[in-house]
């Protein structure tokens, strides 16, 4: 770096341990005045705090390093549809797909890259896409995929940084639906409001699994919301449902 531009780009910074964290704090300190830039990446829902409460130990070095003003931080949006359309002829080559099935990927994936690219390994994995001289084309409807491994995985370690009430919470939400109100959802419950949107803040701000939207509250992605309700028992969803019907019966 004395003698030429250099680019270190270090990736997957939320599995970093703290010793390479601190490593590249030091790194970062001691070359200011080098023509040395660090870029590192992460996933922001993976830098959650633990169930003890612990901040992650990204988290704690980001506020480190932005006390000594060492560090910017840019946030990537999820992709808008055109852009899903043309990361799907990246991965893939030339696509013949409907309107329909590529709104239905938009969708599914909601413009998250990592869920895109799982996604599409498994359409074609499963022969739900198939490549026909040359070409990619729909041969099976995309009803009949499932929730990618990886996906799975990801949002599976998520929620299991979940304390109990946080996960019961949850649980009677992804019975409701995609949206649900805080309201219907204390009511099922049977808990006091406050409490509940005590629970709902830690859910959006400490986990990012949830984001609050004009009086309601939407869960980040679907995906999580279909995890969530396939690992209810078919007997306790019935259960949920009940209660949950009834709460709106007697609210309105």
């Amino acid at each position: 770096a004395q003698t030429n531009p250099t680019l270190l780009c270090i990736e997957d910074l939320q599995w970093a341990d703290p010793s390479t964290l601190a490593l590249m704090h030091y790194v970062a300190r001691n070359t200011r005045k080098s023509n040395l830039l660090i870029i590192g990446t992460y996933r922001p829902e993976e830098v959650t705090a633990t169930k003890e409460g612990k901040p992650h130990h990204l988290v704690e070095t980001m506020q480190l390093m932005n006390r000594e003003d060492i560090y910017q931080q840019i946030e990537l949006k999820r992709l808008e549809d055109v852009y899903v359309y043309e990361l799907l002829e990246v991965l893939l080559g030339k696509v013949e797909l409907t309107s329909e099935f590529k709104m239905r990927l938009y969708k599914e994936t909601e413009g998250n890259p990592l869920f895109i690219v799982e996604l599409v390994k498994m359409l074609v994995d499963e022969g739900i896409i198939q490549k026909k001289a040359g070409i990619w084309v729909q041969t099976k409807s995309l009803e009949e995929a499932n929730i990618p491994s990886k996906v799975y995985d990801v949002i599976v370690r998520r929620l299991g940084r979940l304390k109990k009430d946080e996960r019961e919470t949850l649980d009677y939400a992804a019975v409701i639906g995609e949206e649900f109100s805080p309201i219907v959802l204390s009511k099922a419950l049977g808990a006091d409001m406050l409490h509940v949107l005590k629970i709902l803040s830690s859910l959006e701000q400490k986990h990012r699994l949830i984001r609050y939207v004009g009086e309601k509250y939407k869960f980040d992605h679907a995906k999580i919301k279909e995890v969530l309700y396939s690992e209810i028992s078919e007997m306790l969803r019935r259960e949920y449902h009940g209660l949950i019907g009834a709460s709106i019966e007697e609210l309105h």
